[in-house]
C-alpha cells in the first residue's frame, strides 16, 4: 500500500511519550521508523502502565504498545565503539532523526547536529526537549503537571481560589509530539527542495504555551489579567447513566434549549434576556436545567438535542467510545495483535488521508526484535524528488544572496477556515513562508474578529486580540460564496493554489458547490483539508461542534478532575489547537507526498478523533483489562509531592513534582529541612505517596510564604521539577520566552503595536526565522488577489464591490 511517507527513513532515538508520539505519526503514515533502545532496558515507557492484568513487564505496557506500533526495535549501546559505528551507518541512510535527550547529551556522545551533518548533509534532525535547546530554562525539569500549568491558560478556568487540576492522561507530551511531526515534515520538505538538512528544535513547554496565548495578547490590548471568573456556560451535568454537557455558544442555542426542555418562561425572564445575562446568571440557569437533565439517558439526550441542532456534548467513558456508532462507522479504532499482550483495541489515525491512508502494519516491537536484521542490512535508498525549475531558481538565488528561503516559499493556500482550529493550522503554513489567502465574507465575519473586543472604540472587526494573534502573516480577500460570481472567482483562486483548508460543518462547502469532487476538477493537484467536529462521514457527521464539544466528546473530561468529583473540562478551548496542530501535520504529510508524486488528495479530519488520539493508553487500558480509568486529580502514579500549591499573593500557584528520594532530599534542603521532613510518614517515596494529603498541607504551608517564581527558581536550581502558573503579563515578561522569541511585537493598522506569538514551538537552524507580519484587515488584499493574481480588470473588481460580493466592512 502506497502511503504518504513511504520511502522515508526515520531514526527514532526518543523515549517516554512526546518523541514516540511524533514517530508514531510518521510510522503510521508509512515512514520506515527504526527505534534505537538501550540494551536490556529499552525505552522507559516500557515500564509505564497500563500493563496487561496489572503485571509489569517490558513487553506488557499498553502505553508503549500504543506509541510504538509500526516501528522496528534495535538495541545499541551508543557509548560503545561498535554501537556508535552502527548508529553512524544508519544516519548516512536516514532522512529524519528524532531525539528527546536533554540538551547537550547528543553533543557529548559525539552525535550533535554538526557531527551528523558531516555524515549526511541532508539529514533533518528533530530534537524534542522540555524547554528547547537554548534559553535560561533549557536544563530545567518538566513533566505533564508542570507543562500544563506553565501554559498559563489555567487563568481562564474555574472559580477564583479553586485549586488547579491537570488535564487527564499525558496530553501535553502528545501535543508536543504532533508539533514535532509537523516540524520534521516541514524541514524535510525544505530539504527536498534545497538539498539542505536542518535541525528542528522543539520545546514541549512552548507547544503548550502556544495554545492559550490569548491571556498574554489580551493583556497587551486591554490591560486585563485573565483571572478566573467561574463558569460562563451550563457545562457538565449528571444524567441517569452518566454525564452530558449543555453548551451555549450563541443566544440561539439558549432559546432552542429552553424550548427543547419545555421552559419557555425562561425566555421572558429579564435575567436571561441577553448572552451576557445568561453568562452572568449561569448558576441560576444551571438549577433549572439540572432538574430536567437528571432523568434522561445521556445518549438519548445527546442525539435528540443534536437533531434540534443544539450542541449537546456527550461525556463518554472509554467503554462508551469503543461502542460509539460514529467511531464504528468511521473505523476509527483498530485492533492490534501483540505476541505477549494479545489483541488490543486503540485509536488509529487522527486524520484520514484518502489517497494515502494510515495503515497498521505491525504491533509495537519486542525489545531488540530487529537488531540483527537492521545491522546486517542497509536501509532502503532515500527517495529524493526532482527539483522543479522554480525551486532550483529560488535555491540559486538564496546561494547568491546568502539569504535563506523559508521552507514553504512558493506554496499558496486558499484558507476558508474561521475561529481557531483551522486558522491555527494555516497560521503554521503562513509562518513557514506559504502565501496564505484567507477567504472571508462581508455577510458574516469570522467569529474571532468579534472576540474579546470590549473597551475598544474603532471598527470592532479589526480590534480582536484573538483574531489578530492567530492570523498573522496571512492575506485577506472577501468573497460572497452564496453568489455564483463569488464561487467562480473562488475556483479561479483554487486553480493557482496548492492547498484549500476549511472547517465548516460537512454540508457547507457542498452547498456552495465547492466540495473536493468539484475542486479537484478545477485543480487535480489540489490538497484539501476539511475539519468538522465528527468528520465527513458517519451518523453524527452533521451534528454541530465547537472546541468545548470536541473536548467533551473525546473522552478527556472523563479522565480529568478529582476522584470524588464529576468529569472536568479544561475550559480554555484548547481542543481547537489539538485539531489545528494535527491539521498542520496532515497538510505537511500531504505536501511531502505531492512533492514526490505530483498527486493531491483529500484529508478528512474529525476534531473529536484528533483529541481522542491523545488518550490512546486509556483506551488500551480498557481493552486490555476491562477497566475504566478513574480520575486522579493532580496525583501521579509514584511521585509525591506532586501538585499545584498556593503561593504568596492573590491566586498565584506553583507546580511541584518530586520524582525520587534524591529529589526529596534536595527539596527538603531548599525549604530549610523543617522537622516534619524527618518523620517516618515521609521517609521514602512509597510512604510519602501513601500520605499525600498530609504532605500537601505541609508543602503548601511553605509555598504560601513565597513568591511563585521564587519557588520555581530555587527548586529547579536544586534539581527539583517546579513551574509557575503564569498570568498574561508574566508570560510576556518571562526571560526564557523572551530569549527564544516566543512573542514579537508587530505593528498593525487600527490597533497599533502588540506582542503576538510565533506560529510554531520550533526553531530551525538553517532557515530564517518565521515571517512576522500582522493579521490582515478585512478584504485588505482584494486588489492584489483579484487583479494581480487572478487578472480581473479594475471594472470587474468595481462590479464585484457594487454587488457586495467583495468589500471591506461587514454588511451586518
Amino acid at each position: 500500500m502506497k502511503q504518504a511517507l513511504s520511502g522515508i527513513n526515520v531514526i527514532d532515538l526518543t523515549q517516554y511519550i512526546a518523541g514516540p508520539y511524533c514517530t508514531r505519526l510518521l510510522a503510521g503514515f508509512g515512514a520506515n521508523v527504526i527505534k534505537i533502545e538501550k540494551p536490556g532496558e529499552g525505552d522507559p515507557a516500557r515500564k509505564m502502565g497500563p500493563f496487561l492484568n496489572d503485571e509489569p513487564g517490558l513487553e506488557r505496557s499498553g502505553l508503549f504498545l500504543y506509541l510504538n506500533n509500526n516501528k522496528k526495535s534495535v538495541t545499541l549501546d551508543l557509548k560503545s565503539e561498535e554501537g556508535a559505528e552502527v548508529f553512524r551507518r544508519l544516519v548516512k541512510d536516514a532522512d529524519i532523526l528524532v531525539e528527546s535527550f536533554r540538551p547537550g547529551v547528543m553533543d557529548r556522545l559525539g552525535f550533535g547536529y554538526k557531527d551528523l551533518q558531516k555524515l549526511n548533509p541532508g539529514l533533518v534532525m528533530t530534537s524534542i526537549s522540555n524547554f528547547g535547546q537554548t534559553g535560561p530554562y533549557r536544563d530545567y525539569k518538566l513533566n505533564h503537571l508542570i507543562a500544563w500549568g506553565m501554559a498559563g491558560g489555567y487563568y481562564t478556568e474555574g472559580a477564583p481560589g479553586e485549586r488547579p487540576v491537570q488535564a487527564g492522561g499525558w496530553i501535553t507530551h502528545c501535543i508536543a509530539g504532533v508539533h514535532a511531526a509537523a516540524g520534521a515534515a516541514v524541514a524535510l520538505y525544505h530539504r527536498n527542495e534545497t538539498g539542505q538538512g536542518e535541525h528542528a528544535d522543539i520545546s514541549i513547554s512552548e507547544s503548550m504555551i502556544l495554545a492559550p496565548t490569548y491571556p498574554a495578547v489580551v493583556y497587551s490590548y486591554r490591560g486585563d489579567i485573565y483571572n478566573r471568573l467561574g463558569k460562563c456556560y451550563l457545562g457538565i451535568m449528571p444524567c441517569r447513566d452518566g454525564y452530558i454537557s449543555l453548551n451555549i455558544y450563541v443566544m440561539r442555542h439558549w432559546e432552542m434549549m429552553c424550548s427543547f426542555f419545555g421552559m419557555p418562561e425562561l425566555l421572558q425572564d429579564p435575567m436571561f434576556e441577553t448572552q451576557v445575562g445568561v453568562n452572568t446568571n449561569v448558576e441560576e440557569a444551571r438549577e433549572f436545567f439540572y432538574a430536567k437533565v437528571k432523568d434522561w439517558g445521556k445518549t438519548e439526550l445527546f442525539q435528540e438535542g443534536n437533531e434540534w441542532r443544539i450542541p449537546f456534548g456527550l461525556i463518554p467513558t472509554t467503554e462508551d467510545m469503543l461502542q460509539s456508532p460514529q467511531h464504528k462507522a468511521r473505523g476509527f479504532f483498530e485492533e492490534v495483535n501483540h505476541s505477549v499482550i494479545g489483541k488490543v483495541t486503540m485509536p488509529g489515525a487522527p486524520f484520514k488521508m484518502m489517497e494515502t491512508p494510515w495503515h497498521q502494519r505491525s504491533p509495537a516491537p519486542m525489545l531488540g526484535e530487529h537488531t540483527e536484521d537492521v545491522i546486517n542490512n542497509r536501509l532502503a535508498a532515500r527517495r529524493m524528488p526532482r527539483q522543479s525549475n522554480e525551486s532550483k531558481a529560488l535555491s540559486e538565488q538564496a546561494r547568491i544572496t546568502g539569504v535563506s528561503r523559508l521552507p514553504l516559499e512558493g506554496i499558496r493556500v486558499t484558507d476558508v477556515t474561521q475561529s481557531w482550529a483551522g486558522t491555527y493550522a494555516t497560521q503554521f503554513l503562513a509562518g513557514m513562508g506559504a502565501e496564505v489567502i484567507k477567504v472571508e465574507t462581508t455577510r458574516w465575519i469570522d467569529p474571532w474578529r468579534g472576540g474579546a473586543t470590549a473597551g475598544r472604540t474603532g471598527p470592532f472587526w479589526e480590534e480582536s486580540p484573538l483574531f489578530n494573534s492567530v492570523n498573522t502573516n496571512k492575506l485577506s480577500v472577501t468573497l460572497d460564496l452564496t453568489n455564483p460570481r463569488g464561487v467562480e472567482v473562488f475556483k479561479q483562486l483554487v486553480k493557482i493554489s496548492d492547498i484549500v483548508a476549511e472547517n465548516y460543518t460537512p454540508r457547507v462547502m457542498k452547498n456552495f458547490g465547492l466540495d473536493y469532487e468539484v475542486l479537484k476538477q478545477v485543480n487535480p493537484g489540489i490538497i484539501m483539508l476539511s475539519m468538522p467536529a465528527h468528520g465527513m462521514t458517519g451518523p453524527w457527521r452533521d451534528y454541530p461542534g465547537f472546541a468545548a464539544l470536541f473536548e467533551q466528546m473525546s473522552g478527556l473530561p472523563q479522565l480529568t478532575g478529582y476522584p470524588d468529583g464529576p468529569p472536568k473540562m479544561v475550559d480554555w478551548g484548547f481542543a481547537d489547537t489539538i485539531g489545528g496542530a494535527n491539521g498542520r501535520a496532515a497538510l505537511m504529510f500531504a505536501l511531502l507526498h505531492r512533492q514526490m508524486t505530483g498527486k493531491g488528495q483529500y484529508i478528512d479530519m474529525s476534531q473529536v478523533e484528533a483529541c481522542t488520539s491523545l488518550i490512546g493508553d486509556a483506551i488500551a487500558e480498557y481493552s486490555m483489562n476491562k477497566r475504566i480509568r478513574p480520575r486522579h486529580g493532580n496525583r501521579h502514579p509514584y511521585m509525591a509531592p506532586h501538585g499545584y500549591y498556593r503561593c504568596r499573593g492573590d491566586d498565584f500557584w506553583v507546580a511541584i513534582a518530586v520524582s525520587s528520594n534524591e529529589e526529596w532530599y534536595q527539596f527538603c534542603k531548599v525549604i530549610g529541612n523543617p522537622s516534619w521532613t524527618e518523620e517516618e510518614r515521609f521517609s521514602d517515596s512509597i510512604i510519602r505517596w501513601n500520605n499525600q494529603d498530609e504532605l500537601d498541607i505541609l508543602v503548601e504551608a511553605w509555598t504560601l510564604q513565597h513568591d511563585h517564581y521564587e519557588v520555581m527558581y530555587s527548586l529547579q536550581q536544586a534539581g527539583v521539577a517546579a513551574g509557575v502558573i503564569p498570568t498574561g503579563p508574566e508570560l510576556l515578561a518571562d526571560p526564557h520566552l523572551k530569549e527564544r522569541g516566543m512573542f514579537q511585537v508587530v505593528d498593525r493598522a487600527v490597533v497599533g503595536p502588540h506582542p503576538y506569538p510565533r506560529s510554531a514551538p520550533m526553531k530551525l537552524s538553517e532557515s530564517p526565522d518565521e515571517k512576522r507580519q500582522p493579521s490582515p484587515l478585512l478584504g485588505e488584499h482584494n486588489h492584489y488577489v483579484l487583479h494581480e493574481l487572478l487578472g480581473l480588470s479594475e471594472q470587474e473588481i468595481e462590479c464585484l464591490a457594487e454587488d457586495s460580493i467583495i468589500g471591506n466592512e461587514p454588511l451586518i
